[in-house]
């Protein structure tokens, strides 16, 4: 997908389900990438965060989901960017 938003321009936006960790997973493989993701997370056709992986609601601590979104928040503010506004969280696990 991110290639593909790289070549067209009028492709819109793309919504990472409100996770950043896949941003570093893609920049290990595909380094080289580093500016070009982030203009697309800076001019917002990428969307990413604010949480840094997908939580599972039932089996972890307030604290644990705290430092889960600072971590999303850094990582995105890394590229110079802004989270999503909206702490997407979808049904993975069933909500508590």
């Amino acid at each position: 997908v991110l290639e593909h938003m790289a070549e067209t321009p009028g492709y819109g936006v793309f919504h990472l389900d409100g996770q950043a960790v896949m941003l570093e997973d893609y920049l290990r493989i595909r380094p080289e990438k580093e500016e070009e993701l982030g203009e697309l997370l800076r001019s917002g056709r990428l969307v990413a965060g604010p949480w840094f992986c997908m939580p599972d609601l039932w089996l972890v601590s307030g604290e644990a989901l705290i430092r889960n979104f600072n971590r999303g928040m850094d990582s995105i503010g890394g590229f110079g960017a802004k989270a999503a506004a909206v702490a997407y969280t979808p049904d993975l696990f069933g909500h508590i």
